[in-house]
């Protein structure tokens, strides 16, 4: 009796402290090591949303939007993108521009495939392969006229990219991203990303191909953003960081964000 309890003893010392070991390894919040996981994940005709990574925090946009109408009561949008879309339309707000209509974000693979039933590949995509389907994209029109002519429009094509979002398919670009000018499809990718984009005239696939490509970008203000072909070989380079955010490119690879210390 006593060896049984002596073994017992013995595999609740270990499981206690496996838990302890994975709980205290990283000071950072928990992320996903994963290529199909992030705010740069490629979203197109070619590489489609895992439906895994489908967000579990959606709820009804007009009980979290502020600062803008809401064209449809059905419309749903991630808590998490209010979030951030709210601080940028807060700060639009202040400025005088606050005709916003917030006309389409989270939809369902269901939702999707009958949008693009509808309006065709220039202008929709599969359900799988829209951004929509992610949680991370959302169309913004203006109640005072078409949306690249409005005051909304001007002012959100200058000045999202502050607030981590990028205009996802610019005027000139559609030979690269499939689709044709919308003015009113935005997409988070996060700070610094969406100001790189923003400096260079990039659009998503031009910095994935970039970072594929040379390996990494170094901003003027020291950030680091470094390209990794594998799961494995992030590993690695993770082993000595301490402070860092990940996403996966959708593809094969791993995007690894670090600030760098002169």
């Amino acid at each position: 009796m006593k060896k049984w309890i002596v073994l017992l003893l013995i595999i609740a010392i270990g499981l206690w402290g496996f838990d302890v070991s994975r709980s205290t390894s990283n000071e950072q919040p928990q992320q996903n090591l994963h290529i199909h996981h992030g705010d740069l994940r490629l979203i197109n005709n070619q590489f489609a949303v895992d439906e895994t990574t489908i967000p579990n925090d959606i709820i009804k946009a007009s009980e979290v939007i502020q600062y803008a109408e809401i064209s449809d009561v059905t419309t749903e949008i991630s808590q998490r993108l209010a979030h951030y879309l709210n601080t940028m339309l807060k700060e639009a707000h202040g400025e005088g521009i606050s005709n916003f209509l917030i006309n389409s974000s989270f939809r369902d693979f269901n939702t999707q495939q009958s949008v693009f039933n509808e309006f065709g590949g220039d202008f929709a995509l599969p359900a799988g392969y829209s951004e929509h389907n992610s949680g991370l994209a959302v169309d913004i029109g203006s109640s005072s006229g078409p949306m690249g002519l409005s005051d909304e429009g001007k002012w959100l094509a200058q000045n999202a990219w502050r607030y981590g979002f990028i205009l996802r398919y610019p005027e000139g670009k559609t030979e690269i991203t499939g689709i044709a000018f919308e003015p009113w499809h935005f997409r988070y990718v996060g700070l610094p990303h969406s100001e790189i984009m923003y400096t260079e005239q990039w659009v998503l696939e031009e910095y994935i191909t970039y970072l594929q490509t040379n390996g990494f970008y170094k901003t003027k203000n020291g950030i680091l953003v470094s390209y990794y072909s594998s799961i494995e070989k992030a590993q690695e380079a993770l082993e000595n960081s301490n402070s860092y955010e990940l996403s996966g490119d959708n593809q094969q690879g791993i995007i690894i964000t670090t600030k760098q210390h002169e």
